[in-house]
C-alpha cells in the first residue's frame, strides 16, 4: 500500500520536526522570561512552556506543509502501469476484435470515445 507508507512518512516527519521545534520554543521562551518577565519560577515556567508549545506546532507544520507541497517525485504510483489507447478509424468488426484482445489483458477500464 503506498498510501501507508507515504503517511507514515508524513506522520514520522512531523513528529520528528515538532519535537525539534520546541527547542527553540524553549529557549526563545527562557530568554522572554529572563529579559520582559513575569519574574519568578512560575513566570519562567510559563513563558518557557507556551513558547515550547507554539515551537512544537510550527516546526510541525512546516514539516508537514514542505513535505506535501514537495512535487519533485511521485508519491503514490499506480498499482500497476498506465496506458492510454486510442483507436480511430477502424471498421467495425476489427474494432469488435481490438476490444476482444484489450479485454483479454485484464485491463482497468475502458472507454469508449465519444465521436
Amino acid at each position: 500500500m503506498p498510501e501507508a507508507r507515504f503517511v507514515w512518512r508524513v506522520l514520522i516527519r512531523i513528529v520528528l520536526w515538532s519535537i525539534a521545534g520546541a527547542a527553540p520554543g524553549a529557549a526563545f521562551g527562557w530568554l522572554l522570561a529572563e529579559t520582559i518577565g513575569p519574574e519568578g519560577t512560575a513566570g519562567l515556567i510559563v513563558q518557557v512552556v507556551c513558547w515550547m508549545i507554539v515551537g512544537h506546532l510550527v516546526g510541525g507544520m512546516l514539516a508537514g506543509y514542505a513535505l506535501l507541497a514537495d512535487r519533485s517525485a511521485e508519491e503514490m504510483p499506480p498499482d500497476r502501469p498506465v496506458s492510454l489507447l486510442t483507436v480511430r478509424d477502424v471498421p467495425e468488426d476489427d474494432l469488435q476484435r481490438v476490444r476482444r484482445l484489450i479485454r483479454a489483458s485484464n485491463p482497468l477500464e475502458t472507454h469508449r470515445a465519444q465521436t
